[in-house]
């Protein structure tokens, strides 16, 4: 993986997700029937400020389908706010956050340019102020893609969650696909993430397998657990473009690195719609080399962590405070013998080792981003934009 610093990388451990639900975000739209199969509408439908959809479309509670499958397409404005559309000749916008990515991107973009798909597609890079000219190396290949390959200024504020903003900002597809600059698509990837999609889920996640050397495609599966609809892991996951500007978006308030897919997964499931799996949709995911720099990132998806936490314990009327977490990290000890028992004494160190850093860093969040106020209040700059 890309060194903590850069925040952009897909990082976050693959058995490790947040589980604190985070209240509802302002004016998010309850859509509760989309947990089933969709309706259909019939030729002509309005909705708000959407331009008028043609042809039979999915409704999802009550409303028309955002995204038109197959023949149709729908095309939809989110009041005057919104200055883009969506293209009916684009299907999936593949969007990929970027710092320093060096000679790892053209990986991913090897990986992206042999899919094997005939839909119609794009990709957008977000960079987060690189250094190292890969946004020069990105735009030197956009002649020879075999699909539009573009690079998002992303320059306003460091992180994961800005760089995706900027980059979901620039696209026009009916699904959003996102991925990682430092990780491989499976060959089938693109195809797979819009079918998904198109079987009636608002968002779905996909799997993720240890990137070897030599490549193996049958390598361990990382992240079983994601595969149970509670959640998306952001260097692996597609939704409609429509419910990613409905929620608003990744929150750009949030520490650089860590947990923002979380967020989202969150704020998509309290708006009353579904995150199904995608088994079929698989990326090669490179871990992160060396101990320090895994630590680190650990340690920052802690402080990451307590902000949502903070957030979670305030919108039920209550407050996270330092002896809560102090008790948490007292409990180590006890957690640790009830995993050495269920899993085995070998898979204590490496738990250890993780649990404590991600405990720490909790504590130490609380005081950095919380207490400091440095986090604020949430920032979803899609909602923000259709309210302005």
């Amino acid at each position: 993986m890309m060194p903590a610093a850069s925040a952009m990388s897909s990082g976050t451990t693959q058995s490790h997700a947040v589980t604190t639900a985070v209240g509802t975000p302002r004016r998010a739209r309850s859509a509760a029937s989309e947990n089933g199969s969709p309706a259909r509408v019939p030729v002509r439908a309005r909705e708000g400020g959407a331009t008028e959809v043609r042809g039979t479309l999915p409704c999802y509670g009550g409303r028309v389908g955002v995204a038109a499958f197959g023949q149709w397409r729908a095309v939809r404005r989110w009041g005057t706010g919104f200055r883009r559309r969506e293209d009916p000749r684009v299907d999936v916008s593949v969007i990929i956050p970027m710092y320093n990515a060096g000679a790892l991107i053209h990986e991913q973009l090897d990986a992206l340019a042999a899919q094997k798909t005939d839909l119609q597609w794009e990709v957008i890079v977000g960079d987060n102020r690189s250094t190292d000219g890969s946004p020069d190396a990105v735009r030197s290949r956009a002649a020879d893609f075999p699909v539009s390959l573009k690079v998002a200024e992303a320059f306003r504020v460091a992180g994961a969650s800005h760089a995706r903003n900027a980059a979901a900002a620039l696209a026009t597809g009916t699904v959003l696909a996102m991925c990682d600059a430092d990780d491989r698509v499976a060959v089938d990837w693109v195809q797979q993430a819009f079918e998904a999609v198109a079987a009636g889920s608002p968002m779905v996640a996909g799997k993720n397998r240890r990137l070897e050397d030599p490549f193996r495609a049958d390598s361990e599966v990382l992240n079983p657990g994601i595969l149970h609809g509670r959640g998306a892991q952001s260097c692996n996951a597609a939704m409609l473009r429509s419910v990613f500007l409905d929620v608003g978006g990744f929150d750009e308030s949030l520490p650089p690195y860590g947990v923002e897919d979380s967020d989202l997964s969150a704020r998509v499931l309290a708006s009353g719609r579904r995150i199904a799996p995608a088994p079929g949709m698989e990326v090669y995911f490179r871990e992160t080399a060396g101990i320090r720099t895994k630590m680190k990132k650990i340690y920052s998806s802690g402080q990451a962590e307590a902000v949502l936490l903070a957030r979670a314990h305030h919108a039920h009327g209550s407050e996270l405070t330092s002896t809560m977490l102090l008790r948490d990290l007292a409990k180590l000890p006890k957690d640790a013998v009830t995993v050495a028992r269920s899993a085995g004494p070998r898979t204590l160190p490496k738990w250890l080792m993780r649990h404590a850093t991600v405990r720490a860093g909790r504590l130490t969040g609380l005081h950095l981003w919380v207490k400091s106020g440095r986090a604020g209040e949430p920032v979803y700059p899609f909602l923000a934009e259709r309210e302005g």
